[in-house]
Formats: C-alpha cells, sequence, structure tokens
C-alpha cells in the first residue's frame, strides 16, 4: 500500500506542477471575467427586482425576447402535528367520531406567498 501511495503522490505532484501555469492563467482570466460582468450583474440584479414586483402585480408570468418569467401563485399549506395525530388516530381507532373534532386542533396552516423567477433560455 505504501508503494502505491507513493506512486499515486507522485503522479499527482506531476500533474500539478505540469498544470500549474494553465491553472494560473485560468484563475486570472476568471477574476478578469467577473470584472467585466460585475456592472452587468448589478443591472440584471436591479431589473429581476422590477420583472419580479411586475409579474406579482400583474399575477402571471411572461416570456419575451428568450426571457422567461415564472410565476407561481401563492396557496394555502396545510400540515398536521404528527404526535397529536398519531395520538387523536389511536383514540378514534377504539372510540367515537367525536374525536375526529380534536384533528381540528391539530391542523395548521400558513399562507404561501406568490413567487416569480426570471431565466434566460
Amino acid at each position: 500500500m505504501d508503494e502505491l501511495l507513493k506512486k499515486w503522490r507522485e503522479q499527482y505532484d506531476a500533474m500539478m506542477e505540469d498544470t500549474a501555469e494553465l491553472d494560473d492563467q485560468i484563475e486570472t482570466l476568471i477574476k478578469a471575467r467577473n470584472d467585466i460582468a460585475e456592472p452587468y450583474q448589478e443591472r440584471i440584479s436591479e431589473l429581476e427586482r422590477e420583472i419580479k414586483a411586475e409579474a406579482l402585480m400583474m399575477g402571471e408570468g411572461a416570456k419575451a425576447h428568450s426571457v422567461n418569467v415564472g410565476y407561481r401563485k401563492g396557496y394555502e399549506r396545510i400540515s398536521y402535528d404528527a404526535g397529536r395525530v398519531d395520538s387523536v388516530l389511536g383514540v378514534l381507532r377504539d372510540v367515537a367520531p367525536e374525536t375526529a373534532k380534536s384533528l381540528e386542533a391539530a391542523r395548521k396552516s400558513s399562507f404561501v406567498s406568490p413567487s416569480v423567477f426570471v431565466k434566460a433560455e
């Protein structure tokens, strides 16, 4: 095993040495690209905020200029407290339908706000 690990390390070190110049060039290019893209990204973010506000106001998505604006309307989310439901179900199995009212106490409801996304196709 020791010899295999030594050979692996030798190959890894040789690869890193042979690709170091390319890695430096790639890092420089990525930085240059990010510097160029930054003002565009800032404006795109501003426009997305405006687009999302408009889509929420309209209550629908849109599609134009190879840009897709998706819209999902809000809805009521319902969940149950599993512990309470399980205990009530245990009672329901043995007793009366009157205990079904207890299920209502375990019901939780929340509103999920509408959401919008913007993406290039």
